[in-house]
């Protein structure tokens, strides 16, 4: 397996741009706010461009506020009303109209606690392997021979599981290098509507629950059909909040990017994280926030206990689901059927 490992950055200054797409909702925006807050009032080594894309539109005051921080606001189009996260797509196009070395493309749920300077690099794209892979090696096999791919053969460690997986993913943190830009996005373009053609033509090669993670194979399928160099990230690039992280997907190093997905609360402080490690740092950031809105914080809460009980219960439903459709998988089919 390819371990994670830290890459010291060349001897000139890459200059950097952090980015995210987000809907024009009051939501999106208090997503938007908090990365743009936590880029600007990080340190870093060099400076740090943060740019915010808005679908269709923002709100005036959602984007003042990210001005005002030193952020530049966008507006873009949708890229695919079939699937919302396809817009992340947008933030490549940077490329062709912005002079920057590389792109840190994040998730608007992820706040930046730590220097980004020593992960950057320009010679290879950064991409941490998966929390889990949801598809079943002979799904992978499927999945590669419909799109007329060769399967890789390079395994890394999931961070939630541990398990050795293929090279798949989470989109949400990816350090691109500009030169490699346009040619990602030609090809996560071209092979995310080949995908969606599998699960019209193929149904039984992605289960229809998992297929909410389009981006993410498309995105695989993408490095695989361009042999684009792609290193592994360390899990504290992009550090979940919502689950453990697997000893063997640690590095030794602290948190770097927190990817909180749905812990964050209505007034948008970010709750306690089921990784005690990184409890300090969303702390920290939330006193940020508290000083920078002038709203009242004392200490990290918790996610409240309705939400706490949902989410189980999903997870627990989505690993029913998983593991059902990889045992009718396994299931040969009866003469006749």
């Amino acid at each position: 397996m390819v371990p994670a490992r830290r890459l010291p950055v060349t001897s000139a200054q890459p200059r950097l741009v952090v980015s995210c797409v987000a809907e024009n909702r009051p939501e999106w925006h208090t997503l938007a706010y908090n990365l743009a807050l936590s880029c600007m009032t990080t340190r870093s080594t060099y400076p740090v461009r943060f740019v915010a894309n808005f679908v269709d539109g923002v709100d005036l005051a959602a984007g003042r506020r990210i001005e005002d921080l030193g952020g530049e606001v966008r507006v873009v189009a949708c890229v695919d009303r079939r699937n919302p996260y396809l817009n992340k797509l947008r933030m490549l196009e940077l490329a062709g109209a912005e002079d920057f070395d590389v792109l840190a493309a994040l998730d608007c749920d992820t706040i930046v606690v730590r220097d980004l300077s020593p992960y950057v690099c320009m010679e290879s794209v950064g991409a941490k392997p998966a929390d889990m892979d949801p598809l079943a090696p002979e799904q992978w096999r499927g999945l590669y021979t419909a799109l007329g791919l060769s399967p890789p053969t390079t395994k890394y460690i999931a961070t939630i599981s541990g398990a050795p997986i293929g090279p798949y993913f989470n989109s949400g943190v990816l350090l691109i290098p500009r030169r490699y830009c346009g040619l990602l996005l030609d090809a996560w373009t071209d092979m995310t509507d080949r995908v969606l053609g599998v699960y019209s033509d193929h149904p039984g090669t992605v289960p229809s629950q998992w297929r909410v993670h389009l981006d993410q194979y498309s995105l695989a399928c993408a490095l695989a059909a361009t042999a684009i160099p792609v290193r592994a990230l360390p899990s504290e690039l992009n550090y979940p909040a919502h689950l453990p992280v697997h000893p063997a997907a640690r590095s030794g190093i602290e948190p770097v990017i927190a990817h909180y997905h749905k812990n964050i609360t209505a007034n948008g402080f970010l709750t306690r994280s089921r990784s005690e490690e990184l409890n300090a740092d969303l702390h920290a950031f939330n006193l940020r926030r508290s000083a920078a809105l002038g709203i009242s914080y004392s200490q990290l809460p918790d996610l409240p206990l309705k939400e706490r009980a949902l989410r189980v219960l999903a997870q627990c439903r989505q690993s029913g689901r998983g593991a059902a459709a990889r045992v009718r998988g396994k299931i040969p089919a009866r003469a006749g059927t």
